[in-house]
């Protein structure tokens, strides 16, 4: 069974959000990582709706302390990410009947770039 885990930390620019994967159903885990593109993010979940598609959410504050949502998606199992700001401030992420729904600064349905 695999699995991801994410934890809650304030990461800034130049460093990484990292999060962890398992393929044993939790017997042991891989660190994965994501490079941030600006200011400083703290990432407050991850999900996957399959083995390839996942998506990252939080917060990012730019270096004038302003608040902005950023999310970021992968479609090949988290080999590369890429940013994108349509879904601000996700931080309750949860996947139903095969969709991604998601709380932040509004309710989101999530749908893949």
């Amino acid at each position: 069974m695999t699995g991801y885990i994410s934890v809650q930390t304030f990461r800034r620019y130049g460093d990484s959000i990292k999060y962890l994967k398992t393929t044993d159903g939790g017997k042991s885990w891989t660190e994965k990582f994501i490079s941030i593109t600006a200011g400083y993010y703290e990432e407050l979940g991850i999900i996957f709706l399959n083995e390839n598609s996942g998506i990252v959410g939080g917060l990012r504050y730019s270096d004038n302390g302003k608040v902005e949502g950023e999310s970021y998606f992968t479609s090949d199992s988290g080999d590369s990410w890429i940013s994108d700001s349509r879904y601000q401030n996700l931080n309750k992420i949860k996947l139903i009947n095969n969709n991604i729904f998601a709380s932040g600064k509004y309710f989101y349905k999530i749908t893949f770039p």
